[in-house]
């Protein structure tokens, strides 16, 4: 990793690194386990009752459950066109909504046996969706271009989160490979009123082929991933009480969440960010639900009809790199029918 990403991820970490969760941070950060890619894993209980600080706590209970349960993060928003300049004029204009999107992250903590080391193991799922209807939507016309393409949903299997307690407080794990830059702690969150804001800025960062591995620059200038994300998660400030004590908690927190992002145009837009310039704005709102079972009921039916893997959070512990709408996109649509990002567009022409 150059000195640059590494530098990157230490003043992330001292914003406040709240949850990848939500979609989209994509730089990894959990660590890569050496020599054994599925250590043996235990419930994070006890560790929590290690830490001493309520707000710790509680940031804890925004990470996942310390009963070691699944938990969701429910979001919808939608997605709009950012063009400098109004340089698309009637074809695209800037500020134009171009999709909803609705899905989940649905995560669990586990502690590492031997260690005060504790994973936050994820997968996300969130559908683009028809703005009138809110129905899925299956293919989509490029307004600039004309040109139709088949609509591909984020699907990342893995976004995992490396943290430890030590000293009887909550740290984040940062790690360059396999060589572990260092532990810091949890920033205290901002009182607004009765409530407690945890908040990151994002700016993520990576190279397709150097983290992945994947040779083709899609529709990213020099193979390189760059964005913005902005992250508010609130909650009441009645819940520091409860994180006082020796019982752990039972069943959710219910954070609530904020989240903007600005990227590029997602691959199957078919718009090369080399020469189409602009970028796609995510704005959304998310909240905590115990678990798959309350989510609403059509997101259950499709997800246990066609994605009957993101029922369930991970098992095991995969320290293989960060899951992304583009490494998404690259393993379930490219690589299928052995074809690169631009020999896939001349299959829509």
């Amino acid at each position: 990793m150059k000195k640059g990403n590494v530098v990157f991820q230490i003043v992330f970490v001292k914003l406040l690194i709240v949850v990848s969760l939500l979609l989209g941070v994509h730089t990894t950060f959990a660590k890569e386990i050496k020599n054994d890619t599925s250590p043996k894993v235990l419930n994070p209980g006890s560790l929590y009752l290690q830490i001493k600080d309520p707000q710790d706590r509680l940031f804890f209970n925004a990470l996942a459950r310390p009963d070691g349960k699944d938990m969701v993060y429910h979001i919808k928003g939608k997605a709009y066109a950012y063009v400098p300049g109004d340089i698309y004029k009637s074809k695209l204009n800037h500020g134009a909504a171009l999709f909803g999107i609705e899905g989940y992250n649905i995560r669990k903590a586990v502690q590492i046996e031997g260690t005060n080391d504790v994973i936050v193991l994820t997968r996300e799922i969130v559908f683009y969706t028809d703005l009138k209807t809110g129905e899925i939507l299956e293919k989509w016309t490029n307004p600039i271009t004309g040109k139709t393409y088949p609509v591909s949903h984020i699907e990342n299997d893995h976004v995992n989160f490396h943290y430890r307690v030590e000293d009887g407080k909550l740290k984040t794990v940062i790690n360059n490979g396999n060589r572990e830059i260092g532990a810091f702690p949890i920033a205290a969150p901002e009182s607004l009123g009765d409530l407690l804001v945890y908040h990151a800025d994002a700016f993520p960062l990576y190279n397709l082929n150097e983290r992945y591995n994947i040779n083709d620059s899609m529709n990213l200038k020099n193979e390189t991933y760059t964005s913005a994300e902005f992250f508010d998660f609130l909650v009441s400030d009645k819940y520091v009480n409860q994180m006082k004590g020796n019982q752990i908690p039972k069943g959710s927190v219910p954070f609530t969440n904020s989240w903007t992002r600005v990227s590029p145009w997602t691959p199957w837009m078919g718009l090369d960010e080399n020469e189409y310039a602009g970028n796609l704005t995510f704005h959304a709102r998310s909240e905590v639900l115990d678990g798959f079972d309350d989510l609403p009921e059509w997101i259950k039916e499709e997800v246990k009809e066609n994605y009957p893997l993101y029922t369930s959070s991970l098992d095991s512990i995969d320290s293989s790199p960060n899951a992304t709408s583009w490494t998404s996109f690259y393993e379930s649509v490219l690589k299928p029918i052995n074809k690169t990002w631009k020999e896939w567009l001349k299959l829509y022409p």
